[in-house]
């Protein structure tokens, strides 16, 4: 239990040295981006807060959720800009909480990302408008991570 809590924070103080470097590099202030919300899923709570943290310092309102369940929950009462979602989790695992929610209309157009331990092809998820925005494998690149979800849909649609 000890070697995993200081491995955990070994990684946290890596990924806190990048995401301070990135935030450094970046051109486009914290303020900017004030204002954005932010569902992070994953029943790993090491994981939970070390993604909550990277996006709270990146200007994020972020809710958790332990798992896919919880998110549907609270996607009922708050609407955010971007979910990031775990694949593997009891009770209610991502590729469900992703088919739950590309079936709801009132989520339509919801940017959901997979951050997980497992690749897309291990789960089977499709990549696009009824599936995962884009996939990012732990351990994630905070700088990767943040210039995905802070892009703009329409500079993606130009480029595809």
């Amino acid at each position: 239990m000890i070697d995993e809590a200081e491995e955990t924070l070994r990684r946290a103080l890596g990924v806190f040295r990048q995401l301070d470097s990135a935030l450094q590099r970046s051109s486009q202030g914290v303020g900017q981006r004030l204002g954005r919300r932010a569902l992070v899923v994953e029943d790993n709570m090491n994981e939970s807060h070390l993604l909550a943290e990277i996006l709270r310092m990146s200007g994020y309102a972020v809710e958790t959720a332990r798992d896919g369940l919880e998110a549907l929950e609270s996607l009922q009462k708050h609407r955010p800009d971007v979910v990031l979602l775990d694949m593997n989790m009891p009770r209610c695992d991502g590729p469900t909480a992703l088919a739950s929610i590309r079936a709801n209309p009132d989520w339509r157009g919801l940017r959901v990302f997979a951050v997980s331990g497992c690749s897309q092809q291990e789960v089977g998820s499709s990549i696009g408008e009824t599936g995962i925005e884009r996939w990012f494998q732990k351990p994630v690149d905070p700088e990767v991570l943040l210039g995905a979800m802070n892009e703009r849909k329409e500079s993606r649609c130009l480029s595809a």
